[in-house]
């Protein structure tokens, strides 16, 4: 199959451009994340003229962000947990 330049497959098999597979990617990680802001701000990552490496830490930071969001109530029970006597280093 010939797929147009910036093309992807989802996971439904469809042909999407990379904006709507990049949406698709960002919702699964976070399903409240803006993708106003976010799809653009990586795109605009992705279209500079730095280095890939420069590239990447940028989308590390961004990425990092969204999970964080998700992640932070489960740091908040895990930390609870530590402090109410249980072993450290154990989720049960």
């Amino acid at each position: 199959m010939f797929l147009p330049l910036n093309s992807k497959v989802n996971m439904a098999g469809s042909v999407v451009g990379f904006d709507t597979w990049l949406s698709e990617k960002l919702l699964f990680i976070n399903k409240d994340v803006d993708l106003d802001v976010f799809v653009e701000y990586i795109m605009g990552i992705l279209e500079t003229d730095t280095s890939r490496d420069d590239k990447n830490e940028s989308l590390e930071g961004i990425i990092g962000e969204i999970l964080v969001c998700v992640l932070r109530p489960y740091i908040g029970t895990v930390e609870n947990h530590g402090k109410n006597g249980k072993k450290r280093g154990t989720l049960l």
